[in-house]
Parts: C-alpha cells; sequence; structure tokens
C-alpha cells in the first residue's frame, strides 16, 4: 500500500500533460500491487497465490522504469526515485520470500 501511495504523491506534481499518460501509468502501476496480492491471498491454491504475487512484482517492475523515465524527465528528483527503488525492492523481496514460502508450503494459506 506504501508503495502505491507513494505513487499518487509523486505523480501529481507531474505536469498537465502527463496526466493521462504516464501519470496514469504509474498510478495503475501501484494500485495493480496491492490489488493482485490480496487477490492471490483469496485463491484456495498455492498456484493461484503465486501467480497473482507474480504479477504484482511485475506491476513493481513497471513502477520502477516509470519512475525512471520521470526522473529522466525532471518530474521527480533522485532522492524521490530512490525512495521509490528503495520501498519497491523491499516489496519485491518480501513477495519473493511469499513466493517461496507458498511453493514450499502447498495449499496453506
Amino acid at each position: 500500500m506504501a508503495l502505491c501511495l507513494l505513487c499518487y504523491e509523486l505523480t501529481k506534481k507531474f505536469p498537465p500533460e502527463e496526466k493521462y499518460s504516464l501519470g496514469d501509468q504509474t498510478r495503475r502501476a501501484g494500485v495493480s500491487v496491492p490489488s493482485n496480492i490480496a487477490e492471490g491471498y483469496s485463491r484456495k491454491s498455492s498456484k493461484e497465490v503465486c501467480h497473482f504475487v507474480s504479477i504484482a512484482i511485475g506491476s513493481i517492475y513497471e513502477i520502477m522504469t516509470q519512475i525512471s523515465i520521470a526522473h529522466s524527465l525532471g518530474y521527480v528528483t533522485t532522492e524521490e526515485k530512490e525512495k521509490v527503488f528503495e520501498l519497491a525492492n523491499q516489496v519485491i523481496r518480501l513477495c519473493g520470500g511469499f513466493i517461496k514460502y507458498k511453493k514450499g508450503n502447498h495449499d496453506k494459506l
């Protein structure tokens, strides 16, 4: 959730012409992370859980790419980019650990 909220916070500063392009794409990827984790958690099988958490990880990489682009365009500072990357990498590690756990504990939530 923190990563999603950070995406919203940063994209508020984007110029108006980015509202429906880079800003919107970054926000959608941000919302996708907790949404896919929640949907995965609601599933019964470990395979389904891992599938949705893997989608969340993909969305995190999208955020990192979009924030890198925004940084290159001068929409976010180096410090803001580093904050996103630090949080994103932390969430990736947590998701990866959860997937590893689920694969080792078949069909247990």
